[in-house]
């Protein structure tokens, strides 16, 4: 922001010093044109120079080809005079004294050429062609274009005249304009002043500064947009590790979820084969077992308790227990002598050891839908059925439980 300030400050002053060089080159073309009439004006002054060639100097653009001018017409005196002129009246830029300079410098120069004994000069056309160029010149610095008459007597001299005239009028106002031109980016406005340029400059440094302006809000706005843009990518980004964390939670969920249930199928599978493979030892087991079966007292509706299967596929009838304690997970109700149903004792302790090793304890004696969690409860839905071959309660029908 202070670069651009302080680049606009030196443009400011570069446009007001060549805004003052352009309209001093102004005034020097146009103060040049005026002195080359002047000597043009003296070459007709066959009185005194009787020597003159020619009355027009058309390619002059300089002092130094003026004063070849008059060395080659032998205008005497005429490169004092170029002297004279040049140290009349400094040069100004400024427009409101442009005008009433020139004016001046007109005025003196003709007193120089014109004045005292002089005076005969002034009759004639010639004089009156001459100040009308002089006028044509002054006027010039506003834009308006000099009408140039030719000065001789004859008509043929009057047509010669008018035709260089002509020419030296394009040739001077195209070199003036191509060289104010390429002097300065002001000269397409001739009549520009300094007092409008330095105005011009102050509406210009108005608009800096509120552009300048305009640019310190405006980089407010972008840098609280900025700065909500990151607070919003920050929330993003956060909100979005959130996400995928429970995705990745719930990914490694679901991975263990599969493990458990291929390990659920696996024990399913094998409690389906040891109980096919106990059905086949019974079946195998029943005529043998039917003979050799001594007879044991009656224990009708008597109670008895077991801790395991001890015989896998049943309970030893010398193991039951007749008491109740924290490990005693099965309760057999013996109907008759050879008939008893079988349930999971209540007994919470009794319960909880059981789930230490479910498929061990539960897996061969009874039947549940799914696999329980280490703190479930264990209910009975449905007793299972015994039956007393030799001393061993084989189990007929698993005691089916549910979890919760």
């Amino acid at each position: 922001m202070k670069k651009i300030f302080f680049v606009s400050l030196l443009f400011l002053s570069k446009v007001s010093t060549m805004a003052q060089t352009a309209g001093e080159e102004r005034i020097k073309k146009i103060r040049f044109e005026m002195v080359k009439s002047s000597v043009e004006f003296l070459a007709t002054d066959r009185t005194t120079f009787k020597e003159v060639k020619k009355e027009k100097c058309l390619n002059c653009t300089n002092n130094t080809q003026l004063e070849a001018f008059i060395d080659e017409n032998k205008i005497i005196g005429a490169k004092e005079k170029l002297d004279e002129w040049e140290a009349l009246l400094p040069i100004t830029s400024k427009d409101s004294l442009m005008e009433s300079s020139l004016k001046e410098f007109k005025k003196r120069i003709l007193a120089s050429i014109t004045g005292g004994a002089r005076s005969y000069r002034t009759k004639g056309e010639a004089y009156e062609t001459y100040t009308e160029t002089l006028d044509s010149l002054i006027a010039s610095h506003r834009g308006e274009e000099a009408s140039i008459v030719p000065v001789t007597g004859s008509a043929q001299e009057t047509a010669t005249a008018q035709t260089e005239q002509a020419y030296t009028s394009g040739v001077t106002s195209n070199t003036l304009s191509n060289q104010m031109n390429a002097s300065s980016i002001f000269a397409f406005l001739p009549d520009i002043t300094t007092d409008t340029a330095y105005i011009l400059m102050f509406i210009l440094l108005l608009g800096i500064l509120f552009l300048w302006w305009r640019l310190l809000v405006k980089s407010k706005e972008l840098k609280h947009l900025h700065d909500e843009q990151n607070r919003l990518q920050v929330k993003e980004q956060k909100e979005r590790f959130n996400v995928e964390k429970s995705q990745k939670d719930l990914q490694q969920a679901n991975e263990k979820l599969a493990v458990s249930e291929k390990e659920r199928a696996i024990l399913e599978e094998d409690l389906r084969a040891e109980r096919d493979r106990n059905r086949r030892l019974e079946e195998q087991s029943l005529p043998m077992a039917t003979a050799a079966t001594p007879p044991i007292p009656k224990a009708i509706n008597t109670v008895r308790y077991a801790r395991y299967a001890d015989l896998g596929d049943g309970f030893s009838a010398q193991e039951l227990l007749e008491k109740e304690d924290s490990e005693t997970i099965f309760v057999l109700n013996l109907i008759d002598e050879t008939t008893a149903i079988f349930k999971i004792s209540e007994n919470a302790e009794a319960q909880q050891y059981a789930l230490t090793n479910t498929s061990y304890f539960l897996g061969k004696t009874s039947h549940y839908d799914h696999f329980p969690s280490g703190h479930s409860s264990i209910h009975t839905v449905e007793p299972g059925e015994l039956k007393l071959k030799d001393s061993k309660w084989l189990i007929i029908k698993p005691v089916k439980i549910s979890f919760s």
